[in-house]
């Protein structure tokens, strides 16, 4: 499995500089030695990961979106899909792929606004991409990790929740290559 050679970094992420979709964006870099492949991974929700492969560098990242009153809510999508165009756009060339992890069917609140977040990330990464698909979280575990019942908190304690599944789907994009 490709994530057993990942080297994660030592210490937590750290904030990076603001931005207007979310003012706790969090980062660290992993490496991959031997990796040619360009690959991103998405965990979305307005509390999101997001892993980013460019050959031998894993940039990881989390945050949660900017708040909004309930009634501005269904702007989540808007705000997920500026926020994608604006951090995949330091990159000048086609990701392999793009997967973003779909919906997770046994849960049953919260389903239809993940659903419009979703929605905005998987626009925000529509051109960056040779290609783009949804896959259902325990298929990313299993493809990514081996094991459907695999959580990637377990392997890598030090790193939000949410940025590490976004790693476990990075991962099943690269082992689908």
């Amino acid at each position: 499995m490709i994530y057993q050679k990942l080297v994660m970094p030592k210490e937590k992420t750290k904030l990076l500089r603001n931005n207007k979709w979310s003012k706790n964006l969090r980062y660290a870099l992993a490496k991959l030695p031997g990796n040619k492949n360009y690959v991103v991974g998405i965990d979305p929700g307005v509390n999101f990961g997001i892993c980013i492969v460019v050959g031998e560098d894993v940039h990881i990242y989390h945050g949660k979106l900017n708040t909004r009153p309930k009634d501005e809510r269904p702007m989540y999508s808007v705000d997920s899909e500026e926020f994608t165009k604006w951090l995949l756009s330091d990159y000048q060339f086609l990701f392999h792929d793009i997967l973003v992890e779909g919906a997770a069917f046994g849960k049953k609140f919260g389903q239809v606004q993940l659903a419009e977040v979703r929605t905005g990330f998987l626009h925000g990464a529509k051109d960056h991409a040779e290609k783009i698909s949804l896959i259902p979280p325990s298929t990313a575990r299993k493809e990514g990790l081996g094991h459907g019942n695999q959580h990637a908190s377990d392997l890598w304690p030090l790193i939000n929740h949410n940025a590490c599944d976004a790693i476990a789907i990075a991962m099943a994009a690269l082992e689908r290559l």
